[in-house]
């Protein structure tokens, strides 16, 4: 079976797709192309200088903690709308009794 030959522009798309998703197999899957051709082009590209690779541990750590401050900010919003809810189920059902 003959070998594919991509653009070299198809590659760096690839390649920095793998970047953001952090997940080879996973693009590898999208564009039909085997596991180990992507390996091979981000080891390729690692020995020339040229791929950063995907996010550092410091950098998913940042981003952790910055996902975790979101979500307890999240998490006490709801909890104001839910008294206010409350509150005002309470003065409706006052209102209104049946």
């Amino acid at each position: 079976m003959p070998k594919k030959k991509f653009s070299e522009e198809f590659k760096e798309q690839v390649l920095k797709e793998c970047r953001e998703v952090g997940n080879i197999a996973l693009v590898a899957r999208r564009y039909e192309i085997a596991f180990t051709t992507i390996h091979s082009g981000i080891r390729r590209k690692k020995k020339n200088g040229k791929f950063s690779g995907t996010k550092t541990e410091k950098e998913l750590r940042t981003q952790s903690k910055k996902v975790s401050s979101e979500n307890e900010e999240l998490k006490k919003m709801m909890g104001e709308k839910e008294s206010k809810l409350a509150v005002l189920e309470d003065l409706l059902d006052k209102e209104n009794p049946q």
